[in-house]
This record gives C-alpha cells, sequence and structure tokens, in this order.
C-alpha cells in the first residue's frame, strides 16, 4: 500500500503509470480466462481512458518543458537589458555627461539588448 501512496505523490503521471499497471494485470487475467462481451467493453473503456491520460501527460510534460526553457532564457535576456537601461538612465542624469558618451551608453544599450530584440521581432 506505502508504494501505492508513494507513486501517487508523482502526480498525474503516477496515477497514469498505476492505472497503465492495473490496465496489464487486468488483460493479463482476461486472456487466461473466457470474458463476457460486457466486460470486455468495460476494459476497452479502460484502457482507452488509461491511454488518453498517457498521451495528456506526456503533452503536457513537453509543453511545461518548452515553456520553462524558453521563458527563463527570456527573463535573462530581459534583466540584462533592464540593468541596461538602469546604467543609461543614470548616466544621463550625470552633470558631466558629454552627447559622445551619451551616444556611447546608448550604443551599449542596443548592443545589451539585441538579442531580446531579435527574438521579439522573430515572433
Amino acid at each position: 500500500m506505502t508504494n501505492v501512496v508513494d507513486i501517487l505523490k508523482v502526480g498525474l503521471s503516477g496515477l497514469v503509470f498505476l492505472l497503465a499497471l492495473l490496465s496489464y494485470r487486468l488483460i493479463r487475467q482476461v486472456i487466461s480466462s473466457s470474458a463476457k462481451p460486457a466486460a470486455l467493453k468495460i476494459i476497452h473503456r479502460y484502457l482507452s481512458l488509461s491511454l488518453i491520460l498517457a498521451v495528456l501527460v506526456a503533452v503536457f510534460g513537453t509543453v511545461e518543458f518548452v515553456a520553462r526553457h524558453h521563458c527563463g532564457a527570456n527573463q535573462a535576456a530581459i534583466q540584462i537589458c533592464r540593468d541596461s537601461l538602469s546604467r543609461l538612465d543614470t548616466q544621463s542624469k550625470l552633470a558631466t555627461v558629454t552627447i559622445e558618451g551619451l551616444a556611447n551608453a546608448v550604443a551599449g544599450h542596443v548592443s545589451q539588448c539585441k538579442s531580446l530584440l531579435e527574438q521579439s521581432d522573430a515572433h
């Protein structure tokens, strides 16, 4: 019983695993005995449900992985761009700033944010 609880702690994928295990045991039992057509219909529905849940777990797991990977990369680029913009704002408020220094700072900001802007334009 504790093994079942440990498997269910994994979440939906644990539940799908248990359903698949129970499906296997059910099929093995039906093969060894003669089952009624009504029982076979119920078994078919159960197997269909198990398959649908397995596909959902696989699809949502993949979507979650891709979303985390994509958003994590963008968050790092956004933070770099924000830091660069903050430095540009601070430099623009200095009394000793020159036009040439400000132009260089803007060019630096553009180079810091270029990859983020290219990703934004691609979508």
